[in-house]
């Protein structure tokens, strides 16, 4: 009986220990009825106030790329669609944005390239990419809304 109870307890442990990613609903574009050269500003305000290293930045195009902006570890899970604690060392992520013409609208994609630097033990880490959440699209949105709100 004992050894049923051990067995019940370990396999209980160890079925807690796996760690199945949950699917997110992605949404990393947005159709804003503002003309396109307050929707070009307001998203390079929105982007200089995050304090976003802008890499590239074409207006005529409506491409902005960041370079990569560092996170801690603890804060991977904020805006991944998972996270490792034990695996994960520290993060990172940029910024892909264009921004296109759309008849009456514009719209705005973004691309979050996320990663997590992971290692174990003495072992050499390494970069995995890791899906975004939303976390940050939904958030530069938000902010650029409201910046073409008080363009107007």
């Amino acid at each position: 009986m004992n050894r049923y109870m051990i067995l019940l307890i370990l396999g209980l442990f160890f079925s807690g220990c796996a760690t199945i990613p949950t699917t997110y609903e992605i949404r990393n574009y947005e159709y804003f009825s503002a003309d396109y050269d307050k929707l070009y500003t307001a998203t390079m305000q929105v982007l200089a106030e995050l304090n976003y290293p802008i890499r590239t930045n074409d207006k005529s195009s409506g491409v902005i790329t960041t370079d990569y902006i560092s996170i801690p570890s603890n804060e991977i899970r904020n805006y991944a669609q998972f996270y490792r604690p034990l695996l994960d060392m520290s993060g990172r992520y940029n910024l892909n944005i264009i921004i296109s013409k759309s008849g009456e609208t514009n719209v705005i994609k973004i691309n979050s390239n996320l990663s997590a630097w992971e290692q174990v033990g003495y072992n050499p880490g390494y970069w995995e990419s890791r899906p975004s959440n939303s976390y940050i699209e939904s958030t530069i949105f938000n902010k650029i809304r409201t910046r073409i709100s008080e363009l107007k």
